[in-house]
Formats: C-alpha cells, sequence, structure tokens
C-alpha cells in the first residue's frame, strides 16, 4: 500500500532500496509510536487522535517547506546522510567546547547535561520550522557576560529581534551603524587574544602555552575544526610524553623489610631478614604503555646488575595500582622472562585485574608451563609466598621448631624462678581448626599466647566475604591490644589448624599483680618487649614506603 508495489513483485532487497524505503519507514515509525501510547494509555478517542495528528503533521510540514511530495528529491536527501552526521558530531563537540569556555569567562560551573538537553530540545523545536542547527554561542555570550546580563531576558530579547526581521523584514538592520557592531566583534576577539595569547604566557609551563599558539595559528590559517584536531593531537602526544616521565614504580622492597601479614616465629623472622634480599618486590602505578614498559625493563635490568653478589630468587612485581596496559607491554615482558630465566629466578605477577590477566594470557606472554611466571592474587598472598619459598629452601619449615610459652618468657625475662609464678596465671588451652577465638565486638576479656599453630585475624563486615588482616603463628601474642587497651574486639580471630594457647584473664592478671608484684613486672616487661619490637619492624617498612 505504501510502495505501490505489487505485493507478488515485492522483495526483500526491493524494500531497502533508498526510494522505496523512504515510503514504508516513516509508516512503520508511526505504527512503533502508535504500539508504545496505546499500550500505555486506554481512550477511545486516543486513536482517532492520534490519526488525525499525524495528518496535520504531514501537510504542515509541506507547507512550512513549500514543497509537495512530488516535489521531494529522496536521492539528493539521502545523499547527504553523511553531512548530516557530520554536523552532529561536530555541534555536540563545539557546543561542549564552548560550554567549558563559558565556565572560564563566567567563573562558574555548568550543569553539561542540561546544556545538552536545553539544545537539544531546541534543536528539535527548530527542526519542526525549517530551522538551522544551533549550540551556545562563546562570543555573544562572553559579550553579554561583559555586558553585566545575567537573565533569559537577553535570550528572549535576542529571539524577538530575530522573529522582528522575519515578520517586518531586515531594514531596519541598516540603521545599525557598523563600526558599532565592529567594534563590538573586534573588542571580543582582543579580549580573547589578551587572556589566551598574553596573560597566559605567565600562568602556563611553556609546553602548554605551545598548544594555545598552535591551535591559534592553525584556526586562523587553516580552520577551526582543523585547529581544534591538531591541539587535541599535540595534547595527547604531550600527555603521552610527560606521563612516560612518571616512574612506573611506586615501591622498590625486598622481603627483608616488606614482610607478609602473616606473624611468623622469631627463628622465621630473623631467617626472612637474612634472607629476604633473595625477593624482589616492585609495586607498579599507572597506565604502562610503550613510554613506560621500556623503562620498566631497564630499572629491572639495572636491579638485576646489583644482584651479582646476591642471588635472586624471585622478582614480584605488583599491578595492584596499574589502571591498564597496552601491547607494547608484551615485547617488553618477553625480554624481562628472559633476563629472569637467565638468573634462574620466577617471576611473581600478583593484584592483576581480570582485563589485564586476560590480555597477558591471550598475548602468550604468561608461559606457565615453564613454571617462570607465577600468578597470586594481591601482594599479601605473593610475599607470603615468596617467604614460604624461602623458608622451605632453609629446610627450618621441616623441623620442629616452636617454643614453648616458658622458653618464650625465659627468653626476655630471663628468671627462672618466676617464670614459673607467671605460668600459674596462665591457663592452657587447645583447640580444633575452625573456632572463633575472638569474636569481632566482644568485650576484651583475654589475651592468648600462642605456643603451637595458626589463627588468623579478620574483619567480619555483614553481606560481604571476610577480609584477613594477618595471620598469627607460634611465638605470637593474640589480643594483646584490646586487653591492654580495654577497648572491644576490632576483628575475629579463628584458628586454621589445631591450636595449642595460654589464656591470660583479666581477673588473673589483677590477681598476678596483688600476689606477685615482680612476677607481674617481668609479664609486662615481657609484653612491653614483644610490642616494642612490632612497633619497630612497622616504622621500618613505613620509613621504606616513605623513601
Amino acid at each position: 500500500m505504501m510502495t505501490d508495489i505489487a505485493h507478488d513483485h515485492l522483495s526483500l532487497a526491493t524494500l531497502f532500496q533508498a526510494e522505496i524505503l523512504l515510503q514504508w519507514l516513516p509508516g512503520l515509525v508511526f505504527a512503533i509510536i502508535m504500539l508504545v501510547i496505546l499500550k500505555q494509555y486506554k481512550h477511545f478517542l486516543l486513536m482517532p487522535g492520534l490519526v488525525l495528528g499525524a495528518i496535520i503533521f504531514f501537510y504542515l510540514v509541506t507547507w512550512l517547506t513549500g514543497s509537495s511530495i512530488a516535489e521531494v528529491n529522496w536521492n539528493l536527501i539521502l545523499t547527504q546522510t553523511g553531512s548530516m552526521v557530520v554536523v552532529l558530531i561536530i555541534s555536540a563537540i563545539s557546543l561542549l567546547l564552548n560550554a567549558s569556555s563559558l565556565e572560564l569567562v563566567a567563573e562558574r560551573d555548568m550543569d553539561l547535561n542540561h546544556e545538552l538537553r536545553a539544545a537539544g530540545t531546541g534543536n528539535l523545536f527548530s527542526g519542526f520550522f525549517a530551522g538551522l542547527v544551533g549550540f551556545h554561542s562563546l562570543s555573544l555570550s562572553a559579550m553579554n557576560h561583559k555586558l553585566g546580563t545575567r537573565t533569559r531576558l537577553t535570550g528572549l530579547f535576542s529571539a524577538g529581534v530575530c522573529l522582528a526581521a522575519l515578520v517586518a523584514g531586515t531594514a531596519f538592520v541598516s540603521l545599525f551603524p557598523k563600526f558599532v557592531l565592529g567594534g563590538l566583534l573586534m573588542y571580543l576577539g582582543l579580549h580573547f587574544l589578551y587572556e589566551w595569547v598574553y596573560e597566559t604566557w605567565f600562568k602556563l609551563p611553556k609546553a602548554d602555552y605551545f598548544v594555545i599558539l598552535l591551535i591559534l595559528v592553525v584556526i586562523a590559517a587553516v580552520g577551526f575544526l582543523e585547529g581544534v584536531a591538531v591541539g587535541i593531537l599535540v595534547a595527547v602526544i604531550l600527555f603521552a610524553v610527560k606521563y612516560s616521565q612518571i616512574d612506573v614504580i611506586k615501591h622498590t622492597l625486598t622481603a627483608a623489610i616488606y614482610q607478609s601479614t602473616i606473624a611468623r616465629p622469631k627463628l622465621h623472622q630473623r631467617l626472612l631478614r637474612r634472607y629476604g634480599k633473595q625477593v624482589l618486590i616492585l609495586e607498579l602505578q599507572g597506565y604502562i604503555f610503550f613510554g613506560t614498559a621500556n623503562h620498566l625493563l631497564e630499572q629491572i635490568r639495572t636491579h638485576l646488575n646489583n644482584y651479582a653478589d646476591t642471588r635472586l630468587c624471585f622478582l614480584m612485581l605488583d599491578f595492584s595500582q596499574v589502571t591498564g596496559i597496552d601491547s607494547s607491554v608484551v615485547l617488553s615482558f618477553r625480554k624481562m622472562n628472559q633476563l629472569v630465566r637467565d638468573s634462574n629466578a620466577s617471576i611473581v605477577l600478583s593484584g592483576l585485574s581480570e582485563d589485564i590477566e586476560t590480555f597477558l594470557e591471550n598475548s602468550g606472554v604468561l608461559d606457565l608451563e615453564e613454571n617462570v611466571f607465577i600468578l597470586l592474587p594481591d601482594l599479601d598472598h605473593g610475599v607470603q609466598w615468596c617467604e614460604d619459598k624461602l623458608l622451605e629452601s632453609t629446610g627450618v619449615l621441616t623441623k620442629d621448631s616452636h617454643k614453648s610459652i616458658q622458653d618464650q618468657l625465659i627468653e626476655i625475662i630471663g628468671d627462672t624462678e618466676l617464670i614459673k609464678w607467671v605460668m600459674n596465671y596462665l591457663e592452657k588451652e587447645e583447640l580444633p581448626a575452625g573456632v572463633h577465638l575472638i569474636h569481632q565486638g566482644d568485650s576484651p576479656g583475654a589475651m592468648y599466647f600462642l605456643e603451637d599453630g595458626m589463627v588468623t585475624a579478620q574483619l567480619e563486615i555483614s553481606g560481604e566475604e571476610p577480609r584477613r588482616l594477618n595471620t598469627m603463628c607460634s611465638e605470637n601474642l593474640v589480643g594483646e591490644i584490646g586487653f591492654y587497651l580495654g577497648s572491644k574486639r576490632n576483628a575475629s580471630v579463628i584458628t586454621d589448624t589445631p591450636t595449642t594457647l595460654y589464656r591470660l584473664t583479666t581477673e588473673s592478671l589483677n590477681k598476678m599483680e596483688s600476689e606477685e608484684p615482680q612476677a607481674a613486672a617481668l609479664f609486662h616487661k615481657y609484653i612491653a618487649n614483644v610490642m616494642a619490637e612490632k612497633l619497630s619492624h612497622l616504622m621500618s617498612t613505613v620509613e621504606t614506603l616513605m623513601r
């Protein structure tokens, strides 16, 4: 019916010919509009009203454009489709650029979403009456701002002048002195040149100032869009150059200084401080691309050369603060792989996002079969894995090296007789794995001495997975801070393995202080010594991270 082609001669290819498409596509749009409206609303006059409205709209557009259906050259309209798209894109970009510039002129923030909606609504309304595409005018808006106009009456007055010209003609415009109009335009031009060419010389870095001059020259010599395009291109190049100068390595650490949240026995801690330099930890940051990937490789090469006298076992790269990587990283990783392989070391990658891990796998970088790259979820687990491997190489993990609680007290206090009195106030407990030793939010009624086993302190948040704070092995205190401060438990503690521990309650400590004050004093000395060691190690780590 819409194409005047018989059903038996109509094919899919024919339907999508340019002239045929424009005959039936408006009918499809009208049908969809009716479907949506009639699904939402129910009224017996709605259907006739839609039909009548569509008819009126059709003939209104025909009358306003001064044409008829027979006069429309649809092929000519279709050939301008590309230009229409370009006009839309240019208008949107120009609107955003002008709006951002107006923020500087007016010295206040603008709601860009609101401005886009306003311009879009205005263009739709203008299109119904064969108007031109329009958007915010930087020069006119700036001039109005300089004149002190701050209300919508300015826009309404401008619209009134245009309406008067449409109705009465443009004869009255000739009464306006040309030098005044030209002077206003020249004032705006000189003002912008003074502000952006002269004043910015004293405000902006010289590289940024060069971009402004380049944009100005290109716009004056070639055109506005070309100037914007050149400015964006040069700005991107300058950004890449400047960003590549940022050190992609945030921190350079070793396992001798930076250790995992595993609170290990003192013997293990001494071994890690001794052999921890065999683990080189590099915390990476930012975006790794061609400008920073080679710099990262050269720094790793330098660190490896510094290990000429010390065997490097593990190179750990933490990606937790890396926002992304590009394809140029593949070559650097392959070279890094060769460097580390020649040193008989392994590369530990931690904190990889899903996108980065997928990219490295698809590019063939992660050759897990050769055991060169080891992937771990985060920095803490990565450092823990390296520590375990180092301790395994010393053979200490195969020995029963933990000390009894008496031996731990003797090592610091030294007085065997007084230690016997202290032991009278401690209660021995043996717990299986998976038991809550401390519940988050409980009152601090006791502290614990770990003799054997392993427990984990974790933060429990409703609706989320528990977060591991630290894991404690034998020869460690549990809950001493809350015990001494008298504050509620800020984390839960759960046994990971069958655990042997000694409990000291508040009542037992008070009883010790009254009955055996000398033993209590030595006990407090022991607690102070343990906490001082923890604080000393923490300060050493913080000092390293602040370099």
